[in-house]
């Protein structure tokens, strides 16, 4: 029997949070002080873009982003497939592009191009050709063995869980169909196009269902897979994939050995070695995570993101001989409920809203720009919470992320994650916080978290200021509503309803888990998605109401105090968005002449001749200087003679440098600066036109850099004030 959901009943009062007049309970403190320039950490950016694709499966055009362009790795691209039959794995030739009878070699790249190409048209862009299983008739050549014996193949491996995972017996004629196959792809697309996309050489390849072979056989089977790419494209994108810094293959409790007798373990920071004595490139460096929604451990991960980076993944970056500056990026992510053979479930409730903000933390505070996950999982015309968690993120997208504390006093091991921005450092007006509360007991709390945010900004106290709460949790979860109106989807084979009985019924994905035989499993489904596009309306998050309120008094006249109060339900993400109400002026510096004095070597700012120099003295009108207003912008003017200024500060583009030029016009972009005042009688000086910052180099030559002053004390200067402009 099916239950009718009501929007306006499961919203909720304040959008699934309480605000609070006074707190009756311990809470938490997050706190971020946006008055300081060295909590800047750089922007947000979108690490989600991209998602993986089996290219086995059915080609799929339907973006889980409305008015996006998808971008796909393509997986398994050349064939060596799996298939069961009545449950006994066997070889799938069908997507082989190779093939060998009577010892003649046969390339068929035209299920390759016609699936591109039919991908393409559907405004689907190709993000990554994933170069993994070898077709099967490249184990033609080998002798398979029952036992190690340290020169043939296992048969236990002849076809593994994810297909032919056996090196290629013909190294050569791999290399020659690597590079026919890229070869094949310019023809048809161009090679300014192709070259845009990225080719890996294997799948979380030290996983023994991905690689039968040793961890050297993988290392000279990549290097000639490299060669052959780059013969065809020498510019072409090529990087690798495996698993873990601290992965150890197991076997019925025992450590898994390969064909030789050898404990398989990480081949990553092996390879990094090899790939430095060796003089051998490689562009990004991918690493898979896998974390399961009930386990602090376990899985390819546990659920603190942060933490599996700095086990599981820093090993590979404090790699002395680690390729600086390639990226580290997660090729493979899902928030499981269930793996097991048969049943590979991700969570399909209000807990993928939650930790997708936990992720973002992670992703922000480490760097890892690319998170590919399997789609987002939306079922039928329905978005999953995760994707709802994005979508909210993505109004963040190009905002400045600052630093913050947390004092965490939480309840039901919930842990309370955040990210914080504003849409600039100068002088902002806006500043939002993406909060979410999560813990490893799957249950939903019946009492929430209450959490204080306190916000130092920039300007005086009893600022006016409005905020308001944009909440996602189960109550806003379609996901969640959808469980609701039919038992069926809440309730194993064995109790009577339609999910698994494998799988986690009460939080798991409910597409991904319905069971049956195959025409009972696809009516279920049609009824499950007939059912979902009734619960579109939840799609949107609807803001809660402005709250007014004022700043209040802080450490010093221009600076004050943010404090807003809310309880977070479990498993909920939310974003709080706060407005200056009364725009306030930062403090004025116009009127006056200052010394500039560079806050790192203690140099003055000297305008002695027309290329600007340091000095040591502060004496005399060339270390004097004025600004004067252009709009929200200031030319900065030279006293070289009492009484008024004689020149005007201007950079040059080419040269990267700052010179002294005439008064008019003074206008012109390339003569205008943003003041931004970092703490009291500190700023930073950066061009209108070039977008960069007036510094003290290490020779104490004055020019300009793009280094940001957060993390470049050479570009912050103390204005010392001298006297007041003549008028």
């Amino acid at each position: 029997m099916k239950k009718t959901i009501r929007r306006s009943a499961a919203l909720g009062i304040s959008m699934g949070l309480i605000f609070l007049s006074s707190i009756c309970h311990s809470q938490s403190t997050l706190s971020v002080n946006y008055a300081d320039i060295d909590n800047h950490r750089g922007k947000i950016f979108n690490f989600w873009g991209v998602e993986n694709k089996i290219f086995s499966g059915r080609v799929e055009t339907q973006g889980e982003f409305r008015g996006e362009q998808r971008k796909l790795n393509f997986i398994r691209t050349l064939g060596g497939w799996r298939t069961n039959i009545e449950g006994t794995p066997t070889k799938d030739f069908s997507g082989d592009l190779y093939s060998r009878e009577n010892n003649n070699d046969d390339f068929d790249f035209n299920q390759l191009i016609e699936k591109i190409r039919e991908y393409r048209e559907n405004g689907i862009r190709v993000n990554q050709i994933v170069l993994d299983n070898p077709p099967w008739d490249f184990q033609n050549d080998y002798t398979l063995v029952d036992s190690p014996d340290g020169i043939n193949f296992l048969k236990s491996t002849e076809i593994e869980t994810y297909g032919n995972a056996i090196p290629p017996d013909r190294p050569n004629t791999w290399s020659e169909f690597i590079e026919a196959t890229v070869q094949r792809l310019v023809d048809e697309f161009g090679a300014t196009t192709v070259a845009q996309w990225r080719f890996r050489v294997g799948s979380e390849i030290d996983t023994p269902g991905h690689w039968a072979g040793t961890a050297t056989e993988f290392f000279d089977h990549y290097r000639r897979t490299l060669n052959a790419v780059k013969s065809v494209l020498p510019n072409a994108t090529v990087g690798v994939h495996f698993r873990e810094a601290t992965f150890a293959a197991t076997q019925n409790g025992s450590p898994r050995l390969d064909y030789t007798g050898t404990a398989i373990t990480s081949f990553g920071n092996r390879f990094i070695d090899w790939a430095q004595e060796n003089d051998v490139d490689y562009d990004f460096f991918g690493v898979s995570y896998y974390p399961f929604f009930n386990r602090l451990e376990g899985g390819l991960g546990g659920l603190d993101p942060i933490a599996w980076y700095d086990n599981a993944v820093k090993p590979f970056q404090d790699n002395p001989n680690f390729k600086r500056g390639t990226p580290i990026e997660v090729h493979e992510f899902w928030l499981f409920t269930n793996f097991s053979s048969g049943v590979i479930v991700n969570v399909g409730t209000s807990h993928g809203a939650a930790f997708m903000v936990r992720l973002a933390r992670m992703a922000y505070e480490r760097g890892v720009r690319q998170i590919n996950q399997w789609g987002n999982g939306s079922i039928g015309r329905l978005y999953s919470p995760q994707r709802i968690a994005l979508g909210i993120l993505d109004t963040m997208v190009g905002e400045e992320r600052y630093r913050y504390t947390s004092n965490l006093n939480t309840q039901n091991s919930n842990v309370i994650d955040a990210v914080f921005s504003t849409p600039n450092t100068s002088n902002p007006r806006t500043f939002n916080a993406l909060l979410s509360n999560y813990s490893h007991r799957p249950g939903y709390a019946a009492r929430n978290e209450p959490v204080n945010i306190r916000m130092t900004l920039p300007v005086q106290p009893n600022t006016p200021y409005e905020y308001r709460i944009i909440a996602y949790g189960r109550n806003q979860s379609g996901f969640n509503q959808l469980k609701e109106m039919d038992s069926n989807y809440r309730t194993n084979e064995r109790n009577g309803g339609w999910i698994d009985n494998r799988a986690n019924a009460t939080y798991g994905s409910t597409r991904r888990s319905i069971a049956g035989s195959r025409q009972v499993r696809r009516t279920r489904l049609t009824q499950l998605e007939s059912d979902a596009n009734t619960l579109t309306e939840f799609n949107s998050v609807t803001p809660g109401r402005w709250i007014a309120a004022t700043t209040q008094t802080g450490t010093r006249s221009n600076r004050s105090l943010a404090n807003i109060q809310l309880e977070l339900e479990s498993f909920m993400a939310a974003k709080v968005e706060v407005r200056l109400t009364s725009i306030t002026s930062p403090t004025d510096i116009s009127g006056s002449w200052y010394k500039i004095r560079n806050i790192e070597t203690g140099l003055y700012l000297d305008g002695n001749n027309r290329t600007l120099s340091s000095s040591q003295s502060q004496t005399g009108f060339d270390k004097q200087w004025q600004f004067i207003k252009q709009g929200q912008y200031y030319n900065i003017d030279i006293r070289k003679e009492f009484g008024i200024g004689t020149g005007i500060l201007r950079t040059s583009a080419s040269e990267n440098d700052i010179i002294i030029t005439d008064l008019t016009p003074r206008n012109d972009a390339d003569k205008t600066f943003d003041i931004i005042e970092i703490s009291e009688d500190v700023y930073s000086i950066r061009s209108k036109n070039i977008n960069r910052f007036l510094q003290i180099d290490n020779n104490n030559l004055i020019n300009v850099t793009s280094n940001r002053p957060g993390s470049n004390r050479n570009a912050r200067w103390e204005l010392i004030r001298v006297a007041a402009v003549s008028p």
